[in-house]
C-alpha cells in the first residue's frame, strides 16, 4: 500500500467534479510567427480567468507572503523558465476543444496558457532555456486510487490526457524553431513506486510525508526516482507529445534536470498546480548544490488546487501558512509578469 500525506487530495473528493471553466476569453497574438492550424482550437480566445489566484494571493499574503513584489524583466541567457505540466489532464475538461480529457483538472488552469506563452515568447528572444515537464505515469502508479492511493488516474503513459494543451504545444514548436537547443520535454513520475511533484529530485526530507511511494520500493530508495529527465524520444522532431524510447531509462542519469540546466543563475517556475508542482520544483530547486541565485514563482502564470466544499482552505487544498513555510525555508519568491 502507497504511503501519502494527508495534505494531498483527500479520497472523499475524489469523486467530485471540479469547478468548470466559466468566463470570456481574450484575444491573444502569438509573437515569433508560431503557426497555429487553420481552425483549430487556439484560434480561440485563450481563458482569462483570476479569480482564484487571486483569492489564494490574498490569503498567502494574509500569512505575510511578499506577493507581485517582483516583475519578470531583464531575461538573459543565464535563465529558465520550466513550464510544469500544462497538460490536458491538468485543465478542466474542453479546455482549448480536447474532449475527453481533464481528469485531475485544476480549477482556472486553462487561463494559465496566456502568460506563459507570454513567457516563452520572452525567454527564446533572449536566448534563455525553456523546460517544458510532462506528469508521465504508468497504469499502476502508486498515487492512483486503484492503488490505494489519494488521486485519480491521470496523465498516463501514451493517453492524449498526457499530452501537451496545444495552445502551449504550439508555442514551445515555435520556440523549438527559433532555437532548437533551448527547449528541453523532460518527464517524471514514470515509476510506478514512488511519485514526483517537483521537477527537480527530493531529498528524504522534502519527501517525507509529500509523495507517494509503495512500501516495497521504500522512500530512500526511490528517491533516485524522482524529478525530471530528458529522456530521449526519436519522433521528438515531428511531434512534442513524443513517447520516450523504451531504453532511454538506462541513460538517466546523463539527462538529470541540473546537467540539461547547466550553470543557469536564475529559476522562473510556472504551470499546474501552484500549491504542488509549481512550488516543489521551485524549493527542490534550492536544494541543489551548488544551487541558484534566485528562484521564482510567476503567480500569474500559475493556479493553485481548489475543489469547492472540500478544500479546508477556503476550498483551496493547500495551507497557505504550509505554501508560506515551504517558500521561506526555500528562499523562493514570487514575482509577476505586471
Amino acid at each position: 500500500a502507497p504511503l501519502y500525506p494527508p495534505m494531498v487530495l483527500p479520497p472523499s473528493a475524489l469523486g467530485l467534479p471540479l469547478l468548470p471553466l466559466a468566463g470570456a476569453g481574450v484575444p491573444y497574438s502569438f509573437p515569433l510567427g508560431f503557426a497555429l492550424p487553420a481552425g483549430g482550437p487556439t484560434k480561440a480566445a485563450l481563458p482569462h480567468n483570476t479569480e482564484l489566484i487571486d483569492r489564494y494571493l490574498g490569503m498567502l499574503q494574509k500569512e505575510g507572503v511578499e506577493v507581485h513584489n517582483e516583475l519578470v524583466e531583464g531575461i538573459t541567457a543565464d535563465d529558465v523558465l520550466i513550464i510544469v505540466d500544462l497538460q490536458n489532464d491538468f485543465v478542466p475538461p474542453g479546455s482549448f476543444g480536447v474532449e475527453g480529457c481533464g481528469s485531475f483538472g485544476v480549477a482556472e488552469g486553462a487561463s494559465t496558457a496566456g502568460p506563459i506563452i507570454q513567457l516563452i515568447e520572452k525567454f527564446a528572444q533572449a536566448g534563455a532555456s525553456i523546460v517544458a515537464t510532462r506528469d508521465y505515469h504508468p497504469i499502476d502508479h502508486c498515487s492512483f486510487k486503484p492503488q490505494k492511493g489519494p488521486f485519480p488516474p491521470h496523465c498516463v503513459q501514451g493517453t492524449k490526457g498526457s499530452f501537451f494543451c496545444p495552445p502551449i504545444k504550439e508555442a514551445l514548436e515555435g520556440a523549438r524553431k527559433k532555437n532548437k537547443d533551448g527547449v528541453h520535454i523532460v518527464f517524471k513520475g514514470w515509476s510506478s513506486e514512488v511519485d514526483s511533484f517537483g521537477s527537480f529530485p527530493y531529498n528524504e526530507a522534502s519527501a517525507t510525508n509529500r509523495l507517494a511511494c509503495t512500501h516495497e520500493a521504500g522512500l530512500s530508495c526511490a528517491l533516485k526516482w524522482t524529478g525530471c529527465f530528458q529522456l530521449f524520444c526519436s519522433n521528438l522532431e515531428n511531434d512534442l507529445d513524443a513517447p520516450p524510447d523504451v531504453m532511454s531509462v538506462l541513460k538517466m542519469e546523463d539527462v538529470t534536470m541540473q546537467k540539461i540546466i547547466g550553470s543557469k543563475k536564475r529559476v522562473f517556475g510556472v504551470g499546474l498546480a501552484m500549491d504542488f508542482c509549481v512550488l516543489d520544483t521551485c524549493c527542490n530547486a534550492q536544494l541543489l548544490k551548488p544551487g541558484f541565485d534566485e528562484v521564482y514563482m510567476v503567480t500569474d502564470a500559475c493556479r493553485p488546487a481548489y475543489i469547492p466544499e472540500v478544500g479546508e482552505y477556503d476550498g483551496f487544498l493547500q495551507d497557505p501558512a504550509f505554501v508560506k513555510g515551504k517558500l521561506e525555508a526555500s528562499g523562493v519568491k514570487l514575482c509577476t509578469l505586471g
